[in-house]
C-alpha cells in the first residue's frame, strides 16, 4: 500500500470537503512485487511447494527444524502427508492432525493408484 498526502488546494471544490482536515490522505494500492527465493545456504525454506507422500514408519513431527526441538505429533506409518520446504536436511510436513518438522528420509512418494 502506498499512501500519498494530497494537499488542499488539489482537491475539488465541493462544501463536503469543508470539514476535511488541512492535509487529507489518497490511499493507492502498490503493484505486486515478484517473489524472489532466498539464496542458497542461507538457512530459509528454498521452496513452498507441496509434494504428496506416505510415511514408511512412524514419525516424530517436530515444532522447529531441530532435533532438541519439542515434539508436536506422531505420523503413523502409510498416512499420507505433504512435504514442503526443506530446511537444515529437514522437510515441512502437514498430515489432517499435525504440522510440523520430519526427517525426510521416513517417506516415500505417494505413488498413483494401481488398477
Amino acid at each position: 500500500v502506498v499512501i500519498d498526502t494530497v494537499s488542499p488546494d488539489t482537491l475539488p471544490n465541493d462544501t463536503t470537503l469543508a470539514a476535511a482536515p488541512a492535509a487529507a490522505v489518497a490511499v493507492t494500492t502498490a503493484p505486486a512485487v515478484a517473489t524472489v527465493p532466498p539464496p542458497p545456504g542461507s538457512g530459509l525454506p528454498v521452496t513452498t511447494t507441496w509434494a504428496r507422500a506416505v510415511a514408511v514408519t512412524f514419525i516424530n513431527v517436530r515444532s522447529a527444524a531441530d532435533r532438541k526441538s519439542p515434539v508436536v505429533g506422531v505420523i503413523t506409518p502409510n498416512t499420507n502427508v505433504e512435504l514442503g520446504a526443506r530446511l537444515h536436511g529437514w522437510r515441512e510436513v502437514r498430515s489432517l492432525k499435525v504440522k510440523g518438522w520430519a526427517d525426510p528420509r521416513n517417506f516415500r512418494d505417494e505413488s498413483p493408484a494401481r488398477r
